[in-house]
């Protein structure tokens, strides 16, 4: 039976054809793509708390506090966005410039409906700082009481509340950068008190309390330092932060860069909170409650390697022992340097130094003497250049592990199907982790050096090719770094980004070891390390130790009969029997619910299938388990004796291994976001700060100030053939940037900005349009205003990229067909004309489907429109040079078409041109004419200048110009200037140029005094002709 198939339907199956995906063997120098991205969320906020009936019901009710506080964390972020994204519409709306102005009451009216919802955004936000310090300060009142100093005070409480000093550190700091958002409020105040808007006497002091807190810097600081002085013993929880701080910071208790740097933040500025008119940091320092020593290597700009070995050179042997002992104790040797910073990211675009908390401090003066970080120093916090070797040498290491793994799992497809042993889950869960640390580690590296950079502009005394006019954003980004540091910020971030392509792909794989893994952990430690406290609390009737370790086994256990064993003889503090007590631990590929890591419900949250329900809640899980198991091991815990006093040793060793270990289980069961986390670069393009400092002069800075073109401008203009694989990477900030836009700040305008920079409106352009186009300059072209409306990146990218390959190989097929006799002969007089430099072009001439801002883009596709453009013009050029001369230049012209045709050859392997023969009869006007360009210019020399003015010579059988002309000189056009790759290839590589050298060779056929045409010069017109 036949089917009938209608013209309609026949032409949508056709259509669907494109959207199968056909795999190719692209080489991969490109970021993961990122227009669809899925990220599953497990974080409940605690919202499944009120399940976990079997643990400790204190840990229960905070993990209330938790999420409450979380949820005010959340609303400070969003506020911080606000103000960090905010841009002045005052500056936009019509000014009233006189009171008898006719439609100043309608711009007023106007002003105030324009205005007002941004004015009610900014009263919000001075509520919510105060309903923030308050919930703040009960919260340490609370915790202060004198009843309760000695009570045990969780870790994850302790960092809450330190995220929660960061926050006001950040929004502080947000409020005093922004002058426009003054100026915002002060026009809608004007408009709106001529418009008798604030009648009430509430309305009016409500305006009158929202200016005096946008006016005064260090606001929201101040009211959060009076506050807590009034609270007895608040200097003994803020010590608890910066302690918990430091130790996190110390041991690198954080994963992502911005956990490291909100570390750092909250010790500067918590020890700016505690040193008031009621405490001294000094004096809790000389109580060894902190340690101002540690923090001060902290912050403490790191040693040189150079200036240090340059000084070991001038010590004594004793000298220098101890100078490496110093340098040794502070880790500041072989790339730890990273851990003595004095400038970290504060938000966005804006930094802080470190030192500035302790130099605003109250006794700061006094005790001087004991700070080396707030010397004053401008040597770079973090030289990257130093640390290339180990950053390369840790990439190699790990880049070759990894690929034993995948090779494996991924290529052969036995990552899913084949069970592992727990060595082998263990195996890929080091590794996994290890590549999200590097990953990290390498991003603040790259940030902490933008960092330092932007808080440290250069100008035309340190580098004397920046211009004395040139901007602030200008002279922090442009002219602010060396050839080596571009180099090496283009390489590191290539580092990150191709590590985390291939971290992405197996991302299946190290999820089913990483659930693996964390089961088995989990289930081992609580199901057999725990059984023996237990057994030894019974014995001794310790009842609240065996409550807290009933609630720990009971939460996390996942019995393999489904219930605990009623026979095991721990539960009756006995000893095993002589055979041993067969505990059958299971093993499963799931993970604990974030409330469990916490707290665990054995049936619920270890779900058989491995789904997302084994996952669910893994914050709350895993943050109770972890609280349980440090009240058993802390130095606090309300009564006389504590728990730890309780335990053995060796007990108190596993306890606190298995609590270092598990620090890491919440980020490893959201591998995805972490990767992407670790991986974000994404303010290396945000300038909101600068901007703003621009007062409404620049409502967006050009793309030569912009990190992510300079870095790829960088790599064009050197032609380095190591870094030109590389070219894409730098062009991916465009895509976190953008991510970052969309998915954190919620900008649209922001998007728009960075789309408008980083792609052409018409990602194909025309042929003909690029025909138009000629460089002027480096930086601007002629007749591409009808193709795009701005500047922009990806266009430039592609024009200088497409116009490097078009002359690598025009003086590839020059330097080829150069006469090698010639090229002897002049290396025995000591002019060497060597060859061009091999370049990695190849690469990216496969790229078809480069990824950008959710676009695939034919990379190829849009280089052989150029090319192809770039090959008409320089057979225009050869024909319209030969026109500008006489016909002994038929030879020359013959050479140039010989160099163009094999320039089309080698081009021809990479890319789909026209045949050459059509592109020369196209340039040479006689596609259908039956006479080109040349054949009329040879009939026209032949009749108006050779026959009159040339005579046979037989004795050498040459025509040579008479010495008396017979006729006038014919008038031939000029030749117009090109660039020497359009006739013989580059115009300088190294020792003599190829174009000097074929302008040498093609001399001895024309331009003497006496010209002649030869025997082989009938020969070239007679081919030109035809």
């Amino acid at each position: 039976m036949t089917t009938h198939v209608t013209l309609e339907d026949a032409l949508s199956n056709v259509d669907l054809l494109e959207e199968l995906p056909l795999p190719d063997q692209q080489p991969c120098i490109e970021p993961p793509p990122s227009s669809i991205m899925y990220q599953a969320n497990f974080d409940t906020n605690f919202e499944d708390r009120n399940a976990f009936v079997t643990g400790i019901a204190r840990y229960i009710e905070q993990a209330t506090v938790h999420s409450s506080m979380n949820e005010m964390l959340e609303e400070g972020h969003e506020y911080a966005v606000m103000l960090y994204t905010w841009r002045s519409c005052s500056r936009a709306i019509p000014q009233v410039k006189c009171n008898e102005q006719p439609n100043r009451v309608e711009i007023y009216e106007k002003t105030v409906e324009v205005l007002e919802p941004e004015v009610t955004k900014l009263m919000k936000f001075m509520y919510f700082q105060r309903k923030a310090i308050e919930r703040f300060c009960s919260e340490v009142k609370r915790l202060c009481h004198a009843e309760r100093r000695k009570d045990f005070v969780s870790e994850a409480y302790l960092l809450t509340l330190g995220k929660f000093i960061n926050m006001f550190a950040v929004l502080d700091e947000l409020k005093n950068m922004k002058c426009s958002v003054k100026n915002d409020h002060s026009a809608y105040k004007r408009a709106a008190q001529f418009l008798r808007k604030m009648a009430d006497p509430q309305s009016i002091q409500e305006s009158q309390n929202l200016s005096m807190f946008l006016a005064n810097h260090n606001r929201i600081t101040q009211c959060l330092h009076q506050q807590l002085e009034v609270i007895p013993g608040y200097e003994e929880l803020l010590a608890d932060i910066v302690n918990i701080c430091v130790d996190y910071y110390e041991n690198k208790m954080y994963l992502t860069p911005s956990e490291k740097h909100m570390l750092l933040k909250v010790m500067g500025f918590g020890l700016y909170l505690m040193d008031g008119n009621v405490s001294n940091i000094y004096k809790l320092d000389a109580k060894k409650r902190i340690n101002l020593s540690k923090i001060d290597k902290f912050f403490k700009r790191p040693q040189p390697a150079a200036a240090l070995r340059h000084r070991l050179l001038e010590q004594s042997l004793e000298q220098k022992m101890s100078e490496l002992e110093e340098v040794r104790a502070e880790k500041t040797w072989h790339g730890e340097a990273s851990h003595q910073l004095q400038v970290v990211p504060l938000f966005g675009d804006m930094q802080i130094e470190l030192a500035r908390y302790i130099k605003t401090s109250a006794h700061y003066e006094e005790n001087k003497s004991k700070w080396t970080c707030t010397q004053s120093s401008i040597s770079p916090q973090y030289n990257i250049c130093e640390q290339m070797v180990q950053i390369r040498d840790d990439h190699i290491r790990f880049i070759s592990e990894l690929a034993r793994y995948s090779n494996s799992e991924v290529v052969t497809g036995s990552g899913l199907d084949s069970q592992k042993s727990d060595e082998e889950y263990r195996e890929l869960f080091d590794l996994a982790l290890r590549g999200l640390q590097l990953l990290s580690k390498w991003s603040a590296h790259v940030m902490e050096v933008y960092s330092w950079k932007l808080v440290h502009p250069t100008d035309k005394f340190c580098n004397k090719d920046c211009p004395g006019t040139a901007e602030e954003y200008e002279r922090a980004t442009r002219y602010n770094y060396t050839s080596e540091e571009k180099f090496a910020f283009v390489e590191v971030i290539a580092m990150i980004k191709g590590l985390q392509v291939l971290m992405g792909r197996m991302e299946s794989v190290f999820n089913q070891a990483i659930r693996n893994t964390i089961y088995a952990a989990l289930q081992d430690f609580a199901q057999v390390t725990l059984r023996e406290p237990l057994r030894q609390a019974v014995r001794k009737k310790k009842n609240v130790l065996i409550s807290v370790l009933q609630a720990i086994r009971k939460t996390i256990c996942d019995w393999e009969g489904g219930r605990e064993p009623p026979n095991d003889p721990c539960l009756r503090g006995e000893k095993d029997p002589k055979g041993g007590f067969d505990i059958k631990v299971p093993r499963r590929a799931v993970g604990p619910s974030s409330t469990q890591a916490c707290q665990w419900s054995p049936r619920a949250l270890f779900h058989p299938t491995g789904g997302t329900q084994g996952r669910r809640g893994c914050r709350s899980l895993l943050y109770m388990v972890r609280t349980m198991l440090e009240s058993l091991i802390a130095d606090k815990s309300g009564s006389k004796k504590t728990l730890r006093s309780s335990l053995d040793g060796p007990i108190v060793l596993a306890i606190e291994d298995f609590h270092k270990q598990s620090f890491f289980f919440t980020h490893l069961l959201n591998i995805s976001e972490a990767l992407q986390q670790c991986c974000d670069l994404s303010q290396l393009w945000f300038r909101e700060f600068f901007l703003e400092l621009t007062m409404g002069r620049r409502i967006q800075f050009p793309i030569e100030m912009s990190m992510p073109w300079i870095l790829t401008d960088h790599i064009l203009e050197t032609k380095e053939p190591s870094m030109m694989e590389y070219v894409l990477y730098p062009l991916d900030l465009y895509n976190d940037s953008a991510y970052y836009a969309l998915t954190k700040f919620k900008k649209q305008f922001l998007y728009d900005e960075i789309e408008a920079e980083a792609i052409p409106l018409w990602p194909f352009p025309a042929v003909a349009a690029v025909e138009r186009c000629g460089l002027k300059n480096k930086t601007k072209r002629c007749g591409f205003d009808s193709l795009c409306l701005v500047n922009l990146c990806f266009d430039q990218f592609v024009y200088k990229l497409a116009d490097q390959i078009f002359a690598y190989y025009k003086a590839m097929a020059g330097s080829v067909l150069l006469d090698k006799r010639f090229r002897a002969e002049c290396k025995n007089y000591g002019v060497i004309i060597p060859y061009p430099p091999s370049n990695r072009y190849e690469t990216l001439l496969k790229q078809r489907h480069v990824q950008l801002l959710g676009r695939s883009i034919d990379l190829n596709r849009l280089i052989t429109q150029r090319i192809s453009a770039a090959m008409y013009k320089s057979l225009d050029q050869a024909i319209s040079r030969f026109e500008s001369e006489d016909l002994t230049s038929i030879v020359e012209l013959e050479w140039l078409l010989e160099i163009n045709r094999l320039t089309h050859r080698l081009l021809c392997k990479h890319m789909t041109l026209d045949s050459f023969d059509a592109m020369f009869r196209e340039a040479n006007h006689n596609v259908s004419a039956p006479y080109g360009r040349i054949t009329l210019h040879v009939f026209w020399e032949l009749n108006f200048d050779f026959l009159p003015n040339y005579c046979y010579n037989g004795s050498t059988n040459r025509f040579v110009r008479t010495a008396i002309p017979f006729t006038q000189e014919p008038q031939r056009d000029k030749p117009a200037n090109v660039q020497p790759y359009y006739l013989y290839g580059s115009k300088f590589i190294h020792g003599m140029s190829v174009s000097d050298s074929w302008d040498l060779v093609l001399s001895e056929y024309k331009g003497f005094t006496e010209e002649e045409v030869g025997q082989q010069n009938p020969k070239e017109i007679a081919d030109g002709c035809c």
